[in-house]
């Protein structure tokens, strides 16, 4: 279960990186979104997807564990991590002129 849940967030924060359209919905005029509108994406998918995996994990135990700062802190980072491979496609990859 939790390898599954995890190549699904890898998929959902790499996907911010390959598409234009906010939200894979939105079409965005001019250049598409910038690095601020794929942060912001990124920030909503992030919580969905903690506050998600919390409820699932609440339902299978009977009762929820009190979750401090750091269960945010140690998802953030596994968050960015995730992300990494979008970013450097989008970012870092040199691609040829041809």
């Amino acid at each position: 279960m939790f390898y599954a849940v995890f190549s699904v967030l890898v998929g959902l924060v790499n996907a911010i990186f390959v598409s234009d359209r906010f939200f894979g919905l939105v079409r965005l005029g001019g250049g598409g979104k910038g690095v601020g509108g794929r942060l912001l994406e990124l920030a909503v998918i992030a919580t969905a997807l903690m506050f998600g995996l919390r409820l699932l994990e609440a339902s299978s135990h009977g009762s929820a564990y009190s979750q401090g700062w750091e269960f945010y802190a140690i998802t953030g980072c596994v968050m960015l991590v995730a992300v990494f491979p979008g970013f450097v496609y989008r970012y870092l990859w040199k691609r040829s002129a041809a």
